[in-house]
């Protein structure tokens, strides 16, 4: 990272909650966290700062993490959709998909050669074939079951529905959904970093990370400037919008790193994470946040 302005160390002296991405950031591409990040995170919690980790996965394919780090904390989900206690499963804040506008959404792709998956609670249902497909959503997803029909029915919380598939096909579904349905949704498409295929996530209006991280700011009473935000990809710029400080990753997208304060010079590989926090801490002189803010 490149040397810190005294502009930037007044603006790091002043964060107290530190909103990290999981997967690319938090996380190596295998999916764990490496020890120099483990413990640079205990570092920051005996400092007195608050962690919390705001994730396009669903929470309980998040809540392991921050459960074997020892930490009970809010975790933002899908991103944004669901905001729940790491250790007890608590949901703070929630946003479904009604039954009606579920039905109205499968409708206007009925057909089209895209796989389609439905969050609904802790589960995936999905009448994909795939297994490629499959095989990398079980790297950021659990609960995964297949089913010959969706039973909408008996399905009590409906989250989002993911779409898979082609690029050029999966902006058609997002235009018609604009204007075929009446259901206020937001669609956002992503292309996978690892397989050769675009996503389509179909949820409700205004949910995003950085929607979660003014809950979330609300949940601890702070400031935007009290907030430090780590990320790496297009689901991210949101969480950098509402955060006072923000920091790119050096494997993040180009786009991301063009909207950060600052990029790490390590990847998630690396130990990114524990970089950003051991910059926290060496700019403090690891005095506790809590005397800083005179508690």
């Amino acid at each position: 990272m490149r040397s810190l302005t005294e502009e930037l160390k007044k603006r790091l002296d002043k964060i107290k909650l530190l909103a990290l991405d999981l997967d690319g950031t938090t996380l190596t591409d295998d999916k764990k966290i490496i020890p120099e990040v483990s413990e640079a995170i205990a570092k920051a919690k005996h400092a007195g700062y608050h962690i919390s980790f705001l994730t396009g996965r669903m929470f309980a394919a998040a809540a392991p993490f921050a459960n074997a780090l020892e930490l009970d904390i809010p975790i933002v989900s899908l991103n944004g959709t669901v905001i729940a206690e790491s250790r007890t499963g608590k949901i703070l804040y929630e946003k479904t998909l009604s039954h009606h506008c579920v039905r109205d959404i499968l409708t206007v792709f009925d057909g089209a050669p895209v796989h389609k998956f439905i969050y609904e609670g802790d589960n995936i249902r999905h009448k994909a074939n795939d297994p490629e497909i499959l095989k990398y959503l079980e790297l950021w997803a659990v609960n995964i079951n297949e089913v010959k029909e969706f039973d909408l029915e008996s399905y009590r919380k409906i989250y989002q529905i993911l779409l898979v598939g082609e690029t050029n096909i999966l902006d058609k579904i997002a235009g018609n959904l604009n204007g075929e349905t009446k259901c206020d949704i937001t669609t956002f498409g992503f292309p996978s970093p690892r397989y050769p295929l675009n996503f389509l996530e179909i949820k409700s209006t205004g949910d995003s990370k950085g929607k979660g991280l003014k809950f979330l700011r609300e949940y601890y009473e702070l400031s935007q400037d009290q907030v430090l935000a780590v990320g790496d990809y297009l689901n991210d710029y949101e969480l950098f919008n509402e955060a006072g400080l923000s920091i790119a990753v050096a494997n993040a997208t180009d786009g991301l790193k063009e909207r950060a304060d600052l990029i790490t010079d390590r990847t998630n590989e690396e130990g990114a994470v524990a970089e950003v926090i051991d910059m926290l801490l060496d700019n403090g002189n690891q005095k506790s946040v809590m005397n800083k803010s005179g508690i």
